[in-house]
């Protein structure tokens, strides 16, 4: 198990490159995400086979992780289960050479699939079928949306209200936030806020009166 390390401000180029003549142009990147680089570069070369053709030499490898480091940072791949879940999609996928930093970044953003968690169609059927306790966040969102709702809604006028509970009880789960926690009643679309009449009111509707009868 990855002990994770302590953050820092400012980091240059140390990557475990090898010292060079010329001074390395500095940049700002916790100490966190030039570990998770160094260490998935390894699990990288492990799964993929033909890394050397794109790693020809030390100094491509060596810029290849400054980007890296720089590019996981910018799109928020910050923690080590991120990467854990890119590298599960990449062992899968079964091909020999590297990813680009893009699909490595769009592999490791969490999907539904990740946490066991269906889809919000089948989720709903799941709940419909009498098995909401599957999973907590399909029971969280079974009970947000309501016992009289399930059985009495259509399931046009249903899926929205699920969906919106649904998601927000699978963002909680994603970002291991607390599940238990009650999902608050949506805001409906027009919200009328009665106001009491005023003498002012009043008189500027007899005036209205007046300007109307004088037309």
């Amino acid at each position: 198990m990855r002990n994770p390390p302590k953050p820092i401000s400012k980091i240059a180029s140390h990557l475990n490159f090898q010292a060079k003549h010329e001074t390395p142009q500095e940049f700002e990147l916790p100490y966190q995400a030039i570990t998770i680089v160094n260490d998935l570069f390894k699990d990288l070369k492990g799964v993929c086979t033909a890394w050397q053709q794109t790693f020809t030499d030390i100094d491509i490898e060596q810029a290849a992780k400054k980007q890296w480091a720089q590019a996981l940072f910018e799109n928020g791949v910050v923690n080590q289960h991120q990467v854990d879940i890119g590298m599960k999609k990449v062992r899968k996928r079964a091909k020999p050479w590297l990813p680009s930093t893009g699909e490595f970044i769009a592999w490791c953003k969490p999907s539904l699939e990740d946490y066991g968690l269906p889809a919000v169609e089948r989720a709903l059927q799941m709940v419909v079928n009498g098995q909401k306790k599957q999973h907590p966040a399909i029971y969280v969102a079974a009970k947000a949306t309501g016992l009289s709702n399930l059985k009495n809604l259509s399931h046009k006028v249903l899926l929205p209200m699920f969906r919106r509970n649904y998601e927000i009880a699978c963002n909680r789960v994603m970002n291991g936030e607390d599940l238990s926690a009650e999902i608050p009643l949506a805001l409906p679309e027009k919200v009328c806020v009665p106001v009491k009449a005023t003498s002012q009111f009043f008189a500027m509707k007899q005036k209205l009166k007046q300007v109307n009868g004088a037309a």
